[in-house]
């Protein structure tokens, strides 16, 4: 059972904080297990609930977007439409990638998708912060410069006529 585990979240300075998996209810399971069916939440075929299985958060939490003032994810993470039961092989192949539990690749697994938002995240934030610099220094020098002109009394804006 994978409730006890905890999302990752960026913070500031690039520090992780950890935020809390919510619970699974019981009711909230059986209502996607009667959805689902006793077939395999990732479409292969065999019988699931004959197998060893973990219940898999479809798409994975730390791709729904989060309310830090709610504390909820959209969709909900107890939504039974976005939870499925995989067996257990199915499973770690899924948030682990190709190699199962055996580290491979990540290459298209939920955790490889994570790491990868989280360095565009980075990567965004830091080219924002130099643009939002470069900006507020471009605008307070074009406003300099406008009182400037405006104090010598000549026109900011070349005069020319349309023809």
């Amino acid at each position: 059972m994978i409730s006890g585990r905890k999302r990752p979240q960026r913070a500031k300075k690039g520090k992780k904080t950890k935020l809390t998996r919510p619970h699974t209810p019981d009711s909230v399971k059986l209502a996607a297990a009667l959805q689902q069916g006793i077939l395999c939440g990732c479409g292969c075929g065999e019988v699931a609930y004959a197998k060893q299985g973990n219940w898999d958060h479809d798409p994975a939490l730390e791709l729904r977007a989060y309310n830090p003032t709610t504390k909820k994810y959209t969709p909900d993470a107890n939504d039974p439409n976005f939870l499925r039961y995989r067996i257990k092989d199915h499973h770690n192949k899924k948030t682990h990638g190709p190699g199962g539990e055996k580290r491979i690749t990540t290459k298209g697994s939920d955790n490889q998708v994570a790491k990868q938002i989280d360095r565009l995240r980075d990567a965004n934030r830091e080219h924002s912060k130099a643009m939002g610099l470069k900006t507020n220094v471009a605008s307070k020098g074009h406003k300099d410069f406008l009182e400037k002109m405006a104090k010598a009394g000549k026109p900011v804006v070349p005069r020319r006529g349309f023809p």
